[in-house]
């Protein structure tokens, strides 16, 4: 069965709250995102010959681009929060609802002069397994709408140029 892939690249930044090394602190990544789509050819219309179009893929990533590149994720129970958006502790349970039927909110810090500052709030901690997870099901459910032949897609993220991790 063919398959096409399109890459992308964010900057974002994280931090794993429990991790025991270096990265419980907050840091920042270069990520590099390939999705990778399969399925069959198509046989009509003007995509004929193609698993989709490379725009449309490319149009299905940008929700990537959009809500996670220079913003900082973190897990929606870390302290640091509280620190940085004086109004999660407000609403916190209003977030954790919205988080039980959403897979992740962006939330603007609201102290004097970081207003322009976002965070991406998940339900769990944002390792490289979990965005990798939360983006391929994000950028299939975009393209399944598009294109319901598709058969699965896939998606390889290297959080650094030498770790990776792929979810099909």
């Amino acid at each position: 069965m063919p398959e096409i892939s399109k890459t992308m690249c964010i900057e974002m930044g994280h931090r794993l709250q429990h991790h025991q090394g270096k990265c419980r602190n907050l840091h920042g990544h270069s990520y590099k995102i390939e999705v990778t789509v399969i399925g069959p050819l198509q046989t009509g219309g003007p995509a004929k010959g193609m698993v989709i179009d490379f725009a449309q893929l490319k149009n299905a990533m940008s929700i990537i681009d959009r809500d996670f590149d220079h913003k900082t994720c973190l897990e929606v129970n870390d302290p640091l929060l509280l620190r940085l958006v004086s109004k999660f502790d407000n609403n916190k349970d209003q977030i954790y609802s919205i988080l039980k039927r959403m897979s992740y909110l962006i939330l603007a810090a609201d102290s004097e002069g970081d207003s322009d500052q976002l965070y991406v709030l998940i339900s769990q901690p944002p390792t490289a397994e979990v965005l990798a997870t939360l983006w391929r099901d994000k950028v299939y459910e975009i393209l399944r709408v598009e294109c319901p032949e598709i058969v699965n897609v896939c998606i390889k993220v290297w959080e650094t140029s030498t770790s990776c991790v792929e979810v099909m």
